[in-house]
């Protein structure tokens, strides 16, 4: 009894020193020195640079800064820093039982995956049932994402997670984040964009609503969806739509063609924005996300740059590294290769690396404290070995509001 009574004493004063020491290291000044930082913001690329950093934001960065004399020197030499990633668009948790269709076939039933409008199903909230010990953030975590908009592949609203170290539903920092779907090009899948998006049929009434009525008035929850779809609108919210193929793309830009308000965010391969450039360069309210990767051109053998082709004729875009879960698994020895490659074949690398971290930044509104290493900003930030987007040079570390979350 005593020897369990002693064990008990002991994991306990373990549970609290390591508290301690997790709040410690929160706390306490570090000066990272000697490092290459890739900044992503108006300093751009400095050399033997030092970032100071505490309570889990940056302080100073730069050449010629004061270290505080109670600062813990972290060595850096021959390494480069960069900000953590941030993923615009990530797939977290599957709703593929809506994406099936049934069949009756002489008499017999089928059900056949994959078969039916994608964004098939309830509107979904992932703010309401996030899970924190979801696998797809360990391979994430190991690319370097820091921080991720959360979205499912059918529709809803999307979340804001930081990926910490250890699973908690802290992670998640924004519980309503913006509105997602995912569409093909069948009349019931465009549907889900379309006829939410038409304009209100106005209808007369005779009561008259007061101004308390209004306010103290509780919205149900298809008053709360239709509010965020007229906030779409309004181009006050911007609108993710994740299109499975090149007419989707299509029919989906000729429908806002006509809603100059509306901020949509195309989420699609490049073999399915290929021929549609011309047009999403005639709306300027038109963002694009994409994979990181080189295509081939629809129904040839040559080869494309896609993000190079939207940056030649100044299409915003910004890419998700997770988009392809597989490419996101196979690329976990070297994460920046996708990246190093579009640089590779003619993106400019400045915008390549600013497309992983500020840009998706700015299109979720976080680039106030997102994106970029500069002062006050939180200290979310990646450690090579080497030019990040040199074949070969290992992602070391990831830390998270000045705490590290993975080390290779």
């Amino acid at each position: 009894m005593k020897s369990t009574t002693n064990k008990l004493a002991a994991l306990i004063v373990i549970a609290i020193t390591s508290v301690a020491i997790s709040d410690l290291a929160q706390a306490q000044t570090v000066a990272y020195t000697g490092a290459t930082i890739e900044t992503m913001g108006e300093d751009g690329r400095i050399e033997n640079a030092t970032m100071v950093v505490s309570d889990g934001k940056i302080r100073e960065v730069g050449t010629d800064i004061e270290i505080p004399d109670d600062a813990r020197l972290v060595s850096m030499a021959g390494k480069t820093i960069m900000p953590g990633i941030v993923d615009p668009y990530h797939v977290y948790k599957s709703t593929a039982p809506n994406n099936v269709r049934t069949v009756v076939f002489r008499g017999r039933t089928f059900t056949i995956p994959g078969g039916g409008p994608f964004s098939a199903g309830p509107f979904i909230r992932v703010g309401e049932y996030f899970d924190p010990f979801n696998l797809n953030f360990n391979p994430a975590k190991r690319t370097g994402i820091t921080t991720a908009n959360l979205v499912t592949d059918g529709r809803g609203l999307s979340a804001f997670a930081n990926l910490t170290e250890e699973a908690t539903a802290e992670m998640l920092f924004a519980k309503n984040g913006l509105m997602f779907a995912k569409v093909t090009n069948q009349t019931s899948a465009l549907d889900v964009v379309r006829k939410p998006l038409e304009p209100p049929k106005k209808k007369t009434s005779k009561k008259k609503a007061t101004t308390t009525d209004d306010k103290e008035k509780k919205l149900s929850p298809a008053e709360e969806i239709k509010k965020l779809w007229e906030d779409v609108q309004k181009g006050e919210s911007r609108l993710f739509v994740n299109v499975n193929n090149e007419a989707a793309v299509a029919y989906l830009l000729q429908f806002v063609e006509k809603k100059e308000k509306i901020k949509l965010v195309l989420v699609a391969t490049g073999p399915n924005l290929y021929q549609s450039l011309d047009q999403i360069k005639k709306n300027e309210n038109v963002t694009v996300v994409l994979q990181p990767g080189i295509d081939r051109v629809p129904f040839s053998a040559d080869l494309m740059n896609v993000s190079q082709l939207l940056a030649e004729q100044e299409i915003p875009f910004c890419i998700s590294m997770s988009l392809s879960k597989s490419q996101l698994s196979a690329s976990q020895d070297d994460p920046m290769f996708p990246v190093a490659m579009l640089v590779k074949t003619g993106l400019d690398r400045d915008l390549a690396l600013k497309s992983i971290t500020i840009k998706p930044a700015e299109l979720l509104g976080l680039e106030k404290t997102h994106g970029s290493l500069e002062k006050e900003k939180h200290a979310n930030f990646l450690v090579f070995d080497g030019d990040p987007l040199k074949t070969g040079s290992l992602l070391q570390q990831v830390f998270l509001n000045g705490n590290k979350i993975h080390e290779n």
